[in-house]
């Protein structure tokens, strides 16, 4: 009789009688002892030598070896020199169905920040990743801080308008809890963010500071230095920005604001934007 033709539990009792190269090397005699024995092989090798073996394998996008390691109870607490959690190393990747499976570690923390407090999240968003937003915000099991402030304050939403990223801003607002009013450590919301981000190619800047008007964010709402987001959207030249400010009829565009105590209109004619300083002037039409 052959050592694959052994039943699962005859194979384990054999196994813990073998060297940790020879248990390699039944492992790989067939299917069913691969099967049978490859997680107590994981248990005795890699486990041990997590601390290089499952950062290699996150490092590496090795899926399988991730998928083994974790399943045979490894953790996933290693950050090394960088600071830098394996699950934000998966998301940096653009890698799904990585982040997922090492989200099913024991110690997972979908919650856990890099260095400079970003999370998990907080990077899909700036990364414009839809699918990796939806993965962590559906993931079971865990839950997420959908408001959590990297080391300046900005939260998710912020990140994501800051970097016109419009379908994830529309995600974010439509399927979670967000603070759409909350402000980072400069005083500026995701609103600001969004028109000061419109000088961006595109509609997306415009689409985003629809997406948060629909939500209800209070158009006037001032900044630093008492600007609001007419006065970035003057300053950077948005037109279609300005445009969806001033329907909302709460804006002023005559009044002064900022540092240097000028109205959006004085903005739009020092940035030589022509196209704005006409709407603000003869609004409505």
């Amino acid at each position: 009789m052959s050592l694959s033709s052994l039943d699962a539990c005859l194979l384990e009792q054999v196994a813990g009688h073998l060297t940790d190269a020879d248990l390699g090397a039944l492992v790989r005699t067939s299917k069913q002892t691969h099967d049978a024995l490859n997680q107590t092989l994981y248990k005795r090798t890699l486990l041990p030598r997590n601390e290089h073996v499952l950062p290699w394998a996150v490092q590496n996008s090795r899926i399988q070896t991730v998928h083994h390691a974790v399943s045979a109870g490894a953790s996933v607490s290693f950050q090394g020199e960088h600071h830098s959690p394996l699950l934000i190393q998966a998301v940096i990747k653009g890698d799904t169905r990585l982040a997922a499976t090492v989200l099913n570690a024991r110690d997972a923390d979908i919650n856990v920040a890099d260095l400079f407090g970003n999370t998990a999240l907080s990077i899909a968003c700036e990364f414009g990743d839809i699918r990796m937003v939806k993965m962590l915000v559906g993931h079971r099991g865990h839950w997420i801080h959908v408001n959590a402030p990297d080391a300046r304050g900005r939260t998710p939403l912020m990140q994501a308008a800051r970097c016109s990223n419009e379908t994830i801003v529309h995600f974010l607002l439509a399927a979670t809890p967000v603070r759409v009013e909350r402000r980072c450590d400069h005083g500026h919301t995701a609103l600001h963010y969004a028109a000061m981000a419109g000088d961006k190619e595109g509609l997306a800047p415009e689409q985003c500071v629809r997406h948060l008007l629909a939500a209800g964010v209070y158009p006037n709402k001032k900044g630093p230095l008492g600007r609001t987001a007419l006065g970035y959207a003057a300053e950077t030249g948005n037109f279609g920005i300005a445009l969806r400010l001033m329907q909302t009829g709460v804006v002023d565009p005559n009044r002064p604001e900022g540092e240097y105590a000028l109205t959006p209109k004085e903005l739009a004619v020092r940035k030589g934007h022509a196209a704005v300083w006409w709407l603000l002037q003869n609004y409505p039409f």
